[in-house]
């Protein structure tokens, strides 16, 4: 038998459960809820206070049946459906080779000269080696691309560097590299489980460890910190004590620019400003 997707919208959110017991009661052998396009809330962030945002009043059902009478079913689900206003479509399910598909997401990707990023089944003589886990950081998106290409344009010197929020350990370990004597933390274990594996899969020792920023207290000569806008904001103190000359922020979206700013112009000197989509990565300098 053939697998089919049905695609039900818009459905009333406060009938969902009804309309669930019913594809169930038909032989559905799984549902997903899904927002309508353009509906769906803005993700709670950790800071965000106050109630969460109230559901839409509709949504989209899809669903997935094992039938060979594909046309009985969208015609019995139609008629069931209609006096709700809903939409049914039905579609046969393309079989598709996930792991090859997954793995295809994660392409080499050259940030500058000498410096390429690679997952481990398709990396050449010479790629940095990042695997994709738990940890945030495989190269491919902009905020780690803007602080990895501070790190290369030349106008960043010195001989420590630290890696705040080090996710993968993708920054840390480009830093080794370069010759740069890193270390990196992170609040999630599994993040450094994720590091500790690439450093070794790259052949570069850099010691990572579970820690918040108040837990670390040795400055470095270059700060690295891909962290949200909010939490850089929150930490403006503890980031500027442990800078000796260079902090390498990223992780800022444009709306809230500002906001950073604010936490460190007055501090330090801003030395560039890079946009990336809308992402803004900034490079400031301990004033001589």
């Amino acid at each position: 038998m053939t697998w089919w997707e049905v695609d039900i919208s818009p459905w009333p959110t406060d009938a969902v459960e009804l309309l669930s017991s019913h594809l169930f009661t038909l032989g559905a052998q799984g549902l997903q809820e899904d927002y309508l396009p353009g509906e769906e809330p803005p993700p709670r962030q950790p800071w965000d206070d106050g109630p969460a945002a109230p559901e839409p009043s509709h949504k989209r059902i899809v669903t997935w049946f094992e039938t060979p009478s594909p046309d009985e079913l969208l015609a019995s689900l139609q008629t069931w459906c209609a006096p709700q206003g809903a939409t049914v479509q039905i579609r046969p399910v393309v079989e598709e080779d996930w792991t090859t598909s997954w793995q295809a997401s994660f392409p080499r990707l050259e940030i500058a000269p000498g410096l390429t990023i690679a997952a481990p089944w398709n990396a050449e003589s010479g790629d940095l080696i990042i695997e994709p886990g738990q940890g945030f950081g495989t190269g491919q998106h902009a905020t780690t691309k803007g602080i990895l290409r501070f790190l290369l344009d030349g106008s960043v010197q010195g001989e420590t560097a630290l890696d705040v929020g080090c996710g993968s350990g993708v920054l840390a370990i480009a830093a080794a590299r370069l010759g740069l004597k890193v270390s990196g933390f992170d609040i999630d274990p599994e993040a450094i489980h994720n590091a500790v594996h690439n450093a070794e899969m790259n052949s570069i020792e850099v010691p990572f460890r579970t820690a918040t920023l108040d837990d670390v207290h040795e400055p470095a000569d270059i700060v690295m910190a891909n962290i949200y806008a909010e939490l850089l904001h929150k930490y403006a103190d503890q980031l500027v004590a442990l800078t000796g000359r260079h902090l390498l922020l990223a992780g800022i979206l444009a709306d809230r620019e500002q906001l950073v700013r604010k936490a460190f112009d007055h501090r330090l000197e801003l030395v560039e400003r890079a946009v990336d989509g809308e992402w803004v990565h900034l490079h400031y300098r301990v004033p001589a």
